[in-house]
Order: structure tokens, then sequence, then C-alpha cells
């Protein structure tokens, strides 16, 4: 039990062997309060671990000097995440990796991506994909690139 638990016990033992101002004894007994307790700690011992106690497991990163580089982590709580880098075509640096972690039914979670020129770009069953064209809307783009195709104009207004 550790001080804190134990300040806690002592102020709640003695709240309950104090009378009230009528001088009567207070309606919640000692046992009581002790059996309350006893409860609240063994919840708070049952609670999952909070994240913040994870470790370190795995620590790779190599930086070869000329832009490019790998990066490798794991804690102990299954967040992994990897990566290399190399110079893109403007100088900067083109990355691609994954990161995965442990989501709360336990299942692993996975997302790839691909940061360059063209943005960041993630892939993962985890993320929401934009709804598909209906039917007559790509009827419509078909016929427009059709006619595109023919020279076919229209003057805008």
């Amino acid at each position: 039990m550790s001080t804190k638990d134990c300040n806690f016990y002592f102020f709640f033992s003695y709240y309950a062997s104090q009378p009230n101002t009528r001088g009567h004894q207070q309606l919640t007994t000692h046992s009581t309060l002790q059996a309350v307790f006893a409860c609240l700690l063994a919840l708070a011992a049952a609670a999952p671990r909070p994240d913040q106690d994870a470790t370190v497991v795995l620590d790779e990163r190599t930086d070869n000097g000329d832009g490019t580089f790998t990066y490798r982590l794991e804690t102990s709580n299954g967040i992994a995440e990897e990566r290399t880098g190399v110079v893109g075509a403007e100088g900067q640096s083109n990355m691609q990796g994954s990161y995965s972690f442990t989501l709360p039914d336990g299942t692993i979670a996975v997302v790839t991506f691909i940061a360059d020129e063209l943005g960041y770009r993630p892939e993962s069953p985890l993320l929401p994909t934009p709804h598909p064209l209906p039917a007559h809307a790509q009827e419509q783009i078909r016929i427009a690139e059709e006619q595109r195709a023919q020279g076919i104009t229209f003057e805008r207004k």
C-alpha cells in the first residue's frame, strides 16, 4: 500500500469514528468504510496498466549523413514504428514506413505511409475512404472524356 493509500485510509478511519455536530456516531461504521476502501483498492489494482509505464524495447537509428536514414522503434505496450528516408527531387526528405499499435479490443492496428513531394499518404483499413461515385456520375465522366478526346469543348460563361 502506498503512502497516498495509507493517508486515504487513515483519513476515513478517523472521520468514521468522529461524532457529528449533534454528538451522534456517524451512520457509516468503521468496518463498512474498510470494506468500501478494500473494494476501491481492488478496483484500482485490477485496472489496466497505463501506457505511461511502457518502456522502449528496441530503438535502432541509422543516419547515413547524405539525407538517407532508417529508423525503427518498439515499446513494451505494442507500439511499433519504422521508416526509411531518402533525399527527394527538390532536396526534401522523402519517407516511407509504417506504425502499429494495439486497439482496446486487443487487435493490432497498422498504418503504412509515404511522405514525399505529393504529401503524406497513409493507408490502413482503419482510415475512412471516400464513397464510390454512383453509376450515373461515372457515366457522365466517361461521356465527357469521350467528347474531350473528339475535340468537343464547351464555353464557360
